[in-house]
């Protein structure tokens, strides 16, 4: 595997589980706590979606919630064993490189799977807002501009919009 698909399968990895662990987190913390920041890459924390769409939004997102509550835990078990898997395959002597190959083909397969069952749970969930929940949810999941883009239109590079056009 090149360092480069390596480095993307990582960011997959870490995409997919964060949007996974923000639901489950919600779904088992309730409402005790303090808010917790958003994770890495700017995914919002499920009560920042609550706090942005108000409380009277909270029964709909936990009936989402509960609707793939099952599935959503088995695939994040099935993910977490792929994931155990990987340090046995690496520490396994003599090392076989298609044993590794094959846990990171499990591992992808598992994180797909798991972000389905969890993206299910958010259509059910959008699925459910009017449009000016709609609206809310959107911006809450609107993404921040990645860093560093100014230097890199100062160096030529170009920029696109969500369509991908070129500004």
């Amino acid at each position: 595997m090149t360092p480069t698909a390596r480095t993307l399968l990582i960011a997959s990895l870490l995409v997919n589980v964060l949007l996974a662990a923000a639901l489950a987190t919600f779904a088992l913390r309730g409402d005790d706590g303090p808010p917790r920041p958003p994770g890495p890459g700017g995914m919002p924390h499920p009560r920042e979606i609550v706090e942005a769409l108000g409380s009277g939004q909270r029964p709909l997102l936990r009936r989402a919630w509960e609707t793939h509550r099952n599935d959503i835990r088995a695939r994040w078990r099935d993910m977490h064993d792929a994931r155990a898997a990987i340090p046995r395959i690496l520490r396994q002597r003599p090392f076989e490189a298609t044993a590794l190959e094959h846990g990171f083909a499990r591992l992808r397969r598992a994180e797909s799977r798991t972000a389905a069952a969890a993206q299910a749970a958010m259509v059910d969930f959008a699925a459910s807002l009017d449009d000016e929940g709609r609206a809310h949810l959107a911006e809450v999941m609107t993404p921040p501009e990645p860093r560093g883009h100014e230097r890199d239109e100062e160096r030529g590079g170009e920029r696109r919009d969500e369509n991908g056009a070129r500004r």
